[in-house]
């Protein structure tokens, strides 16, 4: 609906080649980032540190580029693990909140960052800027997408992770080790983030302050607007990292084909994120200490 309308109000614009192009490398960053998210917010938790990972990787990856262009995968992907690490060692053994904690987690990375690109910006070796292309981008999309659905639909560890948002007394009161499963999805979004952090470095040649600015709230809108109930549970799919990560780029996307101004576009995206909110948001699941 949202592709059909935009293709309407822009004259046409929406379906051709070129756009399509467009379009997918809108949801690319997306859909990556969001099939590792939904394993978080399936426990009722949450990671708004993804873009402070994804910019501290860049730029970590870009400074090793200049010693080998091989080092910028392995780095930006142990980058982002350690990150998570760090997130899910701050949100399980010290019991902070995962939304504060992550969220001051990205302004400790963004500040990193600006002290490592005090220049404003760290290249990469030109050549590697010919890795960019969209079959490798559709192929790593489909592999990650099939691996984190079978991860989170077939296996123990996706299974808990909605029974953790379910219930979570209950289930550590039933064997499940649920530090260990939210330190595994912490580290597997930090994993995704790094992933997404070297794609960012293949296609703009260099990493900056601006790396992956919004992000995390792009995959937080993404996926309670493909479904996913800000509490998490049982009635988490897995389809509504795909639904949600194209559904926010068409939106961006058109918004742009049809000449929205930024800051016009920052609003309704704003609008839209409190509307969802407001439908989703399952009160009698919260649970409250006292």
């Amino acid at each position: 609906l949202v592709l059909v309308f935009f293709n309407a109000v822009s004259g046409g614009k929406v379906f051709t080649k070129t756009n399509f192009n467009t379009l997918f490398n809108e949801a690319f960053s997306l859909l990556i980032v969001t099939y590792a998210l939904i394993f978080v917010m399936a426990q009722g938790k949450n990671d708004m540190s993804l873009g402070g990972v994804v910019a501290l990787a860049a730029a970590l990856a870009a400074h090793a580029s200049s010693i080998s262009g091989n080092l910028v995968l392995p780095v930006a992907l142990l980058v982002g693990l350690l990150c998570g690490l760090l997130n899910g060692l701050i949100v399980t053994e010290f019991r902070i909140d995962s939304f504060i904690a992550t969220i001051a987690m990205s302004f400790i990375l963004k500040g990193f960052v600006e002290l490592l690109l005090q220049s404003g910006v760290q290249s990469i070796p030109i050549k590697m800027m010919m890795l960019d292309s969209q079959q490798l981008k559709i192929t790593v999309a489909i592999v990650f997408g099939i691996i984190s659905f079978i991860l989170f639909k077939y296996t123990m560890f996706g299974k808990h992770c909605r029974a953790i948002g379910s219930r979570m007394e209950v289930c550590r009161q039933s064997g499940v080790r649920v530090k260990l499963v939210q330190y595994g999805s912490y580290v597997f979004t930090g994993l995704a983030s790094g992933l997404v952090a070297f794609f960012f470095l293949i296609r703009s040649g260099a990493a900056n302050i601006g790396t992956a600015s919004n992000l995390e709230f792009n995959a937080l809108q993404a996926l309670m607007l493909g479904g996913v109930l800000i509490t998490g549970g049982s009635s988490v799919k897995f389809r509504s990292a795909v639904i949600g990560s194209i559904t926010m780029a068409a939106l961006a996307n058109g918004m742009t084909l049809w000449g929205v101004e930024t800051l016009t576009q920052q609003l309704i995206k704003g609008f839209i994120f409190l509307i969802v909110i407001a439908l989703t948001f399952e009160r009698k699941s919260v649970e409250v200490i006292k």
